[in-house]
């Protein structure tokens, strides 16, 4: 017996891919499966720290971006070929790109799509960073209204 409604976050990393196996582990065979990747609004600290940590930067590290249609479209298509290579007779995954807060917007839509499993990694920053950056997975977890699954990043095998 498996969770039927999970949502994992995609940010395109190979940690939050990661997250995608553990994800089927947690899947009933016929588990609707929803791919989430959020085009960050915020975009100012994340350009800054990221660029000074060496860490990629986001997709919509540009204001512009997390509202441009290309950069969107670039996004989904990522989203739908991981939906592909998922997808089963029994088991159905979505693809889904937002605009908007990420933390907010995760939260929204496992409310709306009642979702009873949110599966996502962590990136395990520390200190100023984390300071800065924040930590999306320890702001979903009290608020979430389900269950949350936090990948850390010792699970990406090198």
């Amino acid at each position: 017996m498996g969770f039927t409604n999970i949502l994992v976050t995609l940010d395109g990393s190979d940690l939050a891919e990661a997250a995608l196996n553990i994800a089927l582990q947690a899947a009933s065979p016929e588990a609707k499966i929803h791919l989430l990747s959020v085009m960050e609004e915020d975009w100012a600290a994340t350009l800054a720290v990221a660029g000074v940590m060496g860490d990629p930067i986001p997709l919509a590290s540009d204001p512009r971006r997390a509202y441009d249609p290309r950069a969107i479209q670039v996004q989904y298509e990522y989203l739908e070929k991981v939906a592909k290579r998922l997808n089963t007779p029994t088991r159905r995954v979505t693809a889904q790109v937002e605009p908007g807060s990420v933390i907010e917007t995760i939260l929204e839509i496992a409310r709306e799509r009642q979702i009873d499993l949110i599966v996502m990694a962590t990136h395990g920053r520390t200190g100023i960073t984390r300071a800065i950056l924040g930590s999306v997975a320890a702001d979903v977890l009290p608020k979430a209204p389900c269950p949350v699954l936090v990948v850390p990043p010792s699970a990406v095998k090198p």
